[in-house]
């Protein structure tokens, strides 16, 4: 019995020692591999929309026998995985993927993996959200549209077209301005202009509105806050408990924008429909930052306060619109014109 047991010690012995030579020349083979020249780099817009069509290029890789790779796209969120070369293609198969935007809302990672016999294999991955300006079934869920109670102003200079409302004895815009070559879209992104409204400085604010419309001034808004709650606020004071009847209860691509808060009871009861694009700043020559998404949404007012630019705001946990001052080209804020109803 103790001859036996050793015996069959000594075979398992035998058996690790293969396994750790196995092993330590599979790991010699892999250290043996050869690299890349270059990376995988390609591009993808940060926010795309339905219908783009995007093609997908690797031009920054190559072998030093000269030799050619193959190319895998995937794209996660929609199951894509398509391998566009093999290693055995001639160099003229560029390997490129042609990705039609599908009309599907979402976020997405776009992944781009070159691979060869006797290489190690390298990918990079960028992000991208797919965005709809669609009024009905686009990004921007949760807002209600009424023939009845409001209407569609088309603005001349480029097209585009508003909701609005009239709330006491004016008439004002439901949705942020976004008039084609003014002010600056949200991250440089054309695609989120009719979804975010654009940003405009105070000074640019100030001549932003179409023919007939203008930028509410303090008293337009104090008109807007005595409508709404029945109660009278000077150019300055806080519109007190108002903040929910004038935000809309709204969703991003499924995602609620204004966090729930219990003494903050979102109804849009003023059919204002304030959502929490947030704000920018910087400047014009060095380019604008942006906070504040799914936090504040800030509107200029026709006013000043010393020489600083008056603004309205509310916060995402707070029940008041309150009042603001900040640069007038340093600080980017939203747009709503207003006029006299001539409804």
């Amino acid at each position: 019995m103790k001859l036996e047991k050793l015996l069959l010690s000594a075979a398992a012995l035998l058996v690790i020692a293969a396994a750790v030579s196995c092993h330590k020349n599979k790991t010699d083979e892999d250290d043996s591999t050869e690299s890349f020249t270059g990376s995988v780099s390609f591009t993808l817009p940060s926010y795309i929309s339905p219908g783009e069509v995007h093609t997908f290029h690797i031009d920054s890789v190559s072998r030093e026998d000269g030799g050619t790779y193959g190319c895998i796209w995937t794209i996660e969120a929609l199951d894509i995985k398509d391998t566009t070369r093999v290693e055995a293609d001639p160099s003229s198969v560029s390997g490129d993927y042609i990705f039609t935007v599908p009309d599907t809302l979402c976020a997405i990672t776009v992944k781009g993996t070159v691979f060869a016999e006797g290489y190690t294999t390298i990918s990079t991955s960028l992000s991208s959200t797919i965005v709809s300006a669609d009024k009905e079934k686009g990004s921007i869920t949760g807002r209600s549209f009424d023939t009845e109670k409001d209407f569609v102003f088309t603005d001349s200079r480029d097209g585009k077209q508003y909701w609005c409302t009239t709330i006491g004895d004016r008439d004002w815009f439901r949705e942020n301005l976004a008039c084609e070559g003014t002010g600056y879209p949200y991250d440089g992104s054309s695609n989120l202009s009719q979804i975010l409204g654009h940003y405009y400085s105070w000074n640019e604010a100030l001549v932003s509105c179409p023919e007939g419309w203008r930028l509410p001034d303090t008293e337009d808004w104090s008109a807007l806050a005595a409508a709404v709650t029945g109660k009278d606020f000077g150019a300055t004071d806080s519109f007190s408990d108002i903040a929910g009847k004038m935000m809309a209860n709204v969703y991003f691509n499924g995602n609620r924008m204004w966090e729930y808060w219990p003494k903050v009871n979102i109804t849009d009861s003023s059919r204002f429909s304030a959502i929490p694009t947030g704000y920018g700043f910087g400047d014009a020559e060095d380019g604008y930052s942006f906070a504040g998404y799914c936090e504040y949404a800030a509107f200029w007012v026709n006013g000043t306060y010393g020489d600083k630019a008056l603004y309205r705001y509310l916060y995402v946990d707070k029940t008041d619109c309150f009042a603001g001052t900040a640069d007038k080209d340093g600080f980017l804020a939203s747009v709503r014109c207003v006029r006299d109803s001539t409804r």
